[in-house]
C-alpha cells in the first residue's frame, strides 16, 4: 500500500470550526461511509437532487470564446489492469478464489456497463489486451507516483522513480491550463491519495487542489459556493479505509468532484480515484472488482453531468486512464513486473473519435496524454526533455491541426 506524508493546507481558521450539519450533505456523507456497492449493477446518485440545485446556483464564472470553448476531464483509476477493464473478471483467479458470484462477469462490458455505453456510444480506447502495441508506463519503476507525474508532464520523471519524490518541480498540464484560463477556479484536481495534494501541480495553490481527506488548496474557492465547502468537510472521514494516512474513499472524491463540475463548468479537472490500487494491495480481489464497478458508477453519474451541461458537457472530454497496471500475480506491480507497465487511455465525448475498441499502429505512453491535452484545449506546445510524448491522433479528432506542435506532429 502506499504511504506518504502528506501537509494539509488550510487557513487555521478553518480548521478551528466546528461545521454544523446541514440536511443537504448529511446524506451525503453517511452515504460515503458505506460500502455497500452489490455485485448486481444498479445506478446511484453520487449528488442528490438538493445539492446539484445548490451547487448550480453558482454562476459559471469561466467563459471560453471560439477554440477556448474545449474542456478536458481527466480521470485516472489507479492500478486498473486492462484484463479487467476491457474483459471482465479473471477467470483464473476467481475460480481460485471461489468466487462463484464474479464468473458471470465475463466481460468489460458486464462489468462496467456505463464505461463500455459510453465508449460505445461516442468513444475510442486504446490498449485493450488484444491490442499488440498498447499503452505503457515509461517506468522503469511502475508505481504510482511516476505513472502520474508522466501523465501530467507530458514525459517520464528520470529523477522520481518511487512514491517519495518531493512537489513536482516543473509545470504540468494543470499549471498551464491555468496560466492559460486567467481564473483560478477553471482548473481542479480531486484525488483519493493524499500525496497527490503536492504533485498534481507546481503552483497548486493558484487552483483548486483537494487529495486525501485534509489537503485542500484553494479553498477560498470552494468557500464561494457554500455547498461544495461543506462537501469537502463532510468527506473527512476519520477511517481512511482501504488506505492509510489521510486516504480518502472513491466515493467522496467523487462526489466533491461532481459537485464541484456541476458548479463551475472548469476547463480542466483531473480525478484520482485510488480504490482499485488499494485493495488489490491487499490482495483482495473482490474489493478490487467492487471498487472498478464503484468507478463505473462514478463515470456513469459524470457522463450524466455532463449531459445536463448543454453546450460546456458537449465540448467536454474526457479521458480516462491508469497510472500503471498490475503483475500477472494481481497483488504487486513494479520494476520487478514488467507486465505492471501496460495501461489504457479511453477518450469519450467532446473531441473523442467514435471507434470504439481499436488496434493502434504503434506503441503509446503515459507521456502521450499530456499532448493531446494541450491539444484538446490549444495549448501552447513545450518543448519538453527527455523525449516528449505525441499527440494521440487515434483517439482524438486533430481538425486541421495548425495549434500543434512540431514534436506532436512527428512520430516518436
Amino acid at each position: 500500500m502506499k504511504r506518504d506524508h502528506h501537509t494539509t493546507h488550510l487557513a487555521t481558521t478553518l480548521w478551528g470550526r466546528k461545521t454544523a450539519a446541514v440536511a443537504v450533505v448529511t446524506a451525503l456523507a453517511a452515504a460515503g461511509a458505506a460500502w455497500s456497492i452489490p455485485m448486481h449493477h444498479e445506478s446511484i446518485t453520487l449528488l442528490s437532487g438538493e445539492v446539484r440545485t445548490f451547487v448550480s446556483r453558482a454562476p459559471t464564472r469561466v467563459q471560453w470564446e471560439g477554440r477556448e470553448k474545449n474542456n478536458v476531464i481527466l480521470v485516472v483509476i489507479d492500478g486498473a489492469r486492462v484484463q479487467e477493464v476491457f474483459d471482465g473478471v479473471d477467470p483464473v483467479i476467481a475460480s481460485q478464489r471461489a468466487f462463484a458470484d464474479l464468473e458471470s462477469f465475463t466481460s468489460g462490458a458486464l462489468l462496467m456497463p456505463e464505461l463500455h455505453a459510453w465508449l460505445r456510444d461516442e468513444g475510442t480506447a486504446l490498449g485493450a489486451p488484444t491490442d499488440p502495441h498498447g499503452v505503457f508506463a515509461s517506468g522503469p519503476n511502475f508505481v504510482s507516483l511516476p505513472g502520474y507525474l508522466e501523465i501530467l508532464t507530458g514525459h517520464a520523471q528520470s529523477d522520481c522513480q518511487d512514491n517519495e519524490c518531493g512537489a513536482v518541480r516543473e509545470k504540468t498540464i494543470l499549471d498551464e491550463a491555468r496560466e492559460r484560463a486567467g481564473a483560478r477556479d477553471a482548473v481542479a484536481a480531486f484525488a483519493s491519495w493524499p500525496i497527490l495534494g503536492r504533485a498534481v501541480a507546481k503552483s497548486p495553490d493558484a487552483m483548486v487542489v483537494s487529495a486525501g481527506i485534509d489537503s485542500l488548496y484553494g479553498w477560498a474557492e470552494l468557500k464561494k459556493t457554500p455547498a461544495l465547502l461543506r462537501l469537502w468537510e463532510t468527506g473527512r472521514p476519520k477511517d481512511s479505509y482501504p488506505g492509510l494516512d489521510g486516504y480518502r474513499t472513491d466515493v467522496l472524491t467523487a462526489r466533491l468532484a461532481l459537485a464541484y463540475i456541476e458548479a463551475r463548468a472548469p476547463r480542466l479537472t483531473f480525478i484520482a480515484l485510488g480504490d482499485t490500487d488499494e485493495y488489490a494491495h491487499k490482495g483482495d480481489y473482490r474489493g478490487y472488482i467492487k471498487a472498478l464497478r464503484q468507478t463505473d458508477l462514478i463515470l456513469g453519474e459524470l457522463r450524466n453531468t455532463l449531459k445536463r451541461s448543454g453546450e460546456w458537457g458537449r465540448r467536454t472530454t474526457v479521458l480516462v486512464t491508469a497510472d500503471h497496471g498490475r503483475a500477472n500475480d494481481f497483488r504487486n506491480h513494479g520494476g520487478a513486473y514488467p507486465e505492471s507497465a501496460r495501461s489504457f487511455v479511453i477518450a469519450l465525448g467532446g473531441q473523442a473519435r467514435q471507434e470504439g475498441i481499436i488496434t493502434t499502429s504503434a506503441p503509446h505512453r503515459l507521456a502521450d496524454i499530456a499532448p493531446t491535452v494541450r491539444h484538446i484545449l490549444r495549448l501552447p506546445a513545450r518543448d519538453l526533455n527527455p523525449k516528449p510524448g505525441s499527440m494521440l491522433a487515434e483517439a482524438i479528432v486533430t481538425g486541421d491541426g495548425k495549434s500543434m506542435a512540431l514534436h506532436d506532429r512527428l512520430d516518436r
